[in-house]
């Protein structure tokens, strides 16, 4: 992707968001925070695949999925009022359909819109799909990668300031205040990984966030959770529970031992 192709990609987006502004000319808080999560993503997705030593081409094509990784939350959240997906619809899937009708990609070569319109579709599954061309495969890990390194800021952020008081689906509706659910950590204990299903609390988000450096694909980005202390910051709000504890430090070293590899 060159650069001109980039900033329609940008221009695009902008005027895209802005046709869910409300008459006061400002997005709804919840929209305002993925439009800003998308800028950020879109950043990191471009710090990843430049150390990763990518050619400036793939470069400017990592940034462009990580702004449009999450168009499809736009209409989902004024159509259904909510970004659950199991109330509504899938936003990978709605996303993709949404930049595959646009002509947002219309200057991309055929491949080139396939990488990103499956970058969009897929970023949000809970396995990457196997049967992806390994071009795809590349740039979908990077997307989730960058997608998790700021969700992580995105709730820290929710926590520390309480957004979820006034806005509680950032916690998914979840107990501030519950203990830790046993099924979401005898999960972790068995598979390194939980469900949404049995998030209770604000605990159990915070220990499902540690559970996502299992899945992080690049080097780079093990580099970028280590840098911004994301798992000190979650240990620092947590119970000092033995069970919790172990999860906490078993993440923590799984990210030394692949920053030292």
């Amino acid at each position: 992707m060159n650069q001109q192709t980039l900033n329609e990609v940008c221009n695009w987006f902008d005027d895209y968001v802005n046709r869910y502004c409300q008459g006061n000319g400002r997005l709804h808080p919840m929209l305002q925070l993925k439009f800003d999560h998308s800028l950020r993503v879109a950043v990191d997705s471009r710090k990843i695949a430049s150390a990763l030593g990518w050619p400036d081409k793939d470069v400017r094509t990592a940034e462009a999925i990580g702004i449009l990784h999450d168009v499809g939350r736009f209409p989902q959240f004024a159509k259904f009022g909510t970004f659950f997906d199991t109330d509504s619809v899938n936003h990978g899937k709605y996303g993709y359909g949404v930049a595959g009708e646009s002509k947002v990609l219309a200057s991309c070569s055929p491949k080139k819109r396939e990488v990103i319109l499956n970058g969009i579709r897929y970023h949000n599954c809970r396995v990457i799909p196997t049967e992806l061309k390994p071009e795809s495969l590349r740039f979908l890990k990077l997307i989730r990668d960058a997608d998790k390194l700021d969700i992580f800021y995105v709730l820290s952020d929710a926590i520390r300031n309480k957004r979820f008081v006034e806005h509680p689906e950032l916690l998914l509706n979840a107990n501030p205040e519950g203990p830790a659910n046993p099924k979401l950590l005898q999960e972790i204990r068995e598979q390194r990984s939980g469900s949404y299903k049995n998030i209770d609390s604000l605990i159990d988000m915070n220990l499902l966030q540690v559970t996502w450096v299992y899945g992080i694909n690049y080097s780079p980005t093990f580099r970028c959770i280590a840098e911004r202390r994301l798992l000190e910051g979650i240990r620092a709000v947590m119970p000092n529970d033995p069970e919790i504890q172990e999860v906490i430090t078993a993440a923590r070293e799984f990210v030394t031992d692949k920053l030292s590899a």
